[in-house]
């Protein structure tokens, strides 16, 4: 993945349920790394909602930010 792509796109799947706009993933953590490697930065503290899920807000190179979610193993 080019360092220059919009985490938009990277992380594209939006979270049916969840947090209007949020974007699921399968691992929280993992999707961080991924953001930080292509330059985003973590725009809030992670949060988790007991048996519901966790996520934070990242943001990228532009300034956009979005929600990563992860739903409750």
């Amino acid at each position: 993945m080019a360092r220059t792509a919009r985490l938009s796109d990277v992380f594209a799947a939006p979270a049916p349920g969840a947090v209007p706009g949020a974007r699921l993933v399968a691992d929280l953590q993992a999707a961080l790394a991924v953001a930080r490697r292509l330059g985003g930065m973590l725009a809030s503290d992670v949060r988790t909602a007991p048996g519901i899920g966790s996520w934070a807000f990242i943001t990228d190179r532009d300034g956009s930010e979005l929600v990563l979610w992860q739903n409750a193993r």
